[in-house]
């Protein structure tokens, strides 16, 4: 009798199996540390893991950016090269760069291009309180760069830069816009 069984569920005994597998390597991989995980967090999809409500960490110190991302909901797929989040609040930190935040709702992280791809509305934060709100961002972890293509605004106290499109180079600590830059003062004033 459980040999039928298992010959006719064998599909959901396989992803079960590739589920558990995948989180294990993670965690011995020391590559990330999941927290925050409760009943039901877990779920086990045809395309890969589902968790909610969670803080992941990728803290490998030869990357050249540690990072922390809170979401509501992450798919790491089956292959565990590609890990999608949503409604998300990411943290980078470097010694040779400092530190930003970067904020959204939807976007996904390579790690064999070693490139965050995030979609709709998101708010680039700096250490030092500047802000850039636009539509979609590339960032490029390895080479340190960060692209931007719609919509940008970049704000840092009472002076703002409107864009279409934006380059940040994190290793030379230089920012671009690009196409009909328009700036604006508030309130007439201008100064840090």
């Amino acid at each position: 009798m459980a040999k039928v069984r298992i010959k006719k569920h064998w599909p959901l005994f396989v992803l079960m199996l590739l589920g558990v597998l995948i989180v294990s390597l993670l965690f011995k991989a020391n590559r990330f540390s999941f927290s925050k995980l409760g009943t039901g967090a877990l779920t086990l999809k045809e395309g890969g893991v589902a968790l909610k409500e969670i803080q992941l960490f990728e803290d490998d110190p030869r990357k050249p950016f540690n990072w922390k991302l809170e979401a509501k909901e992450v798919n790491v797929e089956k292959d565990g090269q590609i890990i999608r989040f949503n409604d998300y609040f990411m943290c980078f930190r470097s010694n040779n760069h400092g530190e930003f935040s970067i904020k959204g709702i939807k976007g996904h992280y390579s790690k064999g291009n070693r490139e965050f791809v995030l979609e709709g509305k998101v708010t680039l934060i700096g250490n030092q309180g500047e802000r850039a709100t636009l539509e979609d961002l590339i960032f490029k972890e390895g080479e340190g760069i960060i692209k931007g293509e719609k919509g940008v605004v970049v704000s840092n106290g009472n002076v703002s830069l409107e864009g279409e499109k934006l380059l940040i180079d994190i290793n030379t600590n230089k920012l671009k816009l690009f196409s009909r830059v328009v700036m604006k003062i508030k309130d007439g004033k201008y100064g840090t």
